[in-house]
């Protein structure tokens, strides 16, 4: 159910954030890719740590958003790995 709960965030992103309008007028557009499988997180620093995510999902999902077509409010887009078809149709 993972895939479907990541899925409808992205798309709520996608309508929420793609119906932004920046300071030059023009509306904000994304991209964005959905990937499943295996990852590692973990905290990186010691002045400012933060939390990161590392691995080959996390790769392909940023490659897919970057190769993917621009998200807007009114023709949201979501790209999803092979992977995340798989369990999507494997849920319903």
């Amino acid at each position: 159910q993972h895939v479907l709960a990541c899925l409808d965030l992205a798309l709520c992103i996608a309508r929420e954030v793609g119906g932004v309008v920046s300071p030059d007028g023009s509306m904000t557009k994304l991209q964005i890719g959905v990937s499943s499988g295996l990852f590692t997180t973990g905290i990186i620093g010691l002045q400012s740590p933060r939390q990161s995510i590392f691995g080959d999902t996390v790769n392909t999902a940023s490659r897919m958003a970057s190769t993917s077509h621009l998200s807007t409010a009114s023709h949201p887009f979501v790209h999803i790995s092979p992977s995340s078809q798989a369990l999507l149709e494997a849920s319903q």
